[in-house]
């Protein structure tokens, strides 16, 4: 998740899924002052400019908040899972699901490791996992 790829071509949603569909989550960049915005930003969320560019999440990020949805589980049980909202250390919240190996308490702050995952309902989604 640290290519520079994409840095110079047009930002738009068809470009951003196929970075997805590459394994990389793109994030903006402020040419102007180097600040980091979310995907979808039509400007810096720090200063403002227009003047942003993609750039490759590192892929770290820490937990600031969840909920449970409830799902589907093997053999049409309804289990839950969580939904989170997470910060990139590049600074922009982006939110997802959460997959867990196996059950784990959840805290504010708990490092997390942005994946991409394909899925053959969904097609190719950005999900978070716990970093340790």
């Amino acid at each position: 998740m640290t290519s520079d790829e994409g840095a110079a071509e047009p930002r738009s949603l068809t470009a951003f899924v196929e970075h997805l569909e590459k394994g990389t989550f793109m994030l903006c960049r402020c040419d102007d002052c180097g600040g980091c915005s979310v995907p979808n930003a039509e400007q810096c969320e720090t200063c403002g400019s227009v003047a942003l560019r993609w750039c490759a999440a590192v892929g770290t990020a820490r937990l600031v908040s969840w909920a449970y949805d409830n799902v589907s589980g093997s053999g049409g049980d309804p289990q839950l899972a969580p939904v989170v909202i997470a910060q990139f250390s590049e600074g922009p919240w982006w939110w997802g699901r959460l997959t867990l190996d196996a059950p784990a308490a959840l805290n504010v702050d708990t490092p997390l490791r942005l994946d991409v995952s394909a899925d053959p309902e969904a097609g190719t989604l950005p999900v978070f996992r716990l970093a340790f």
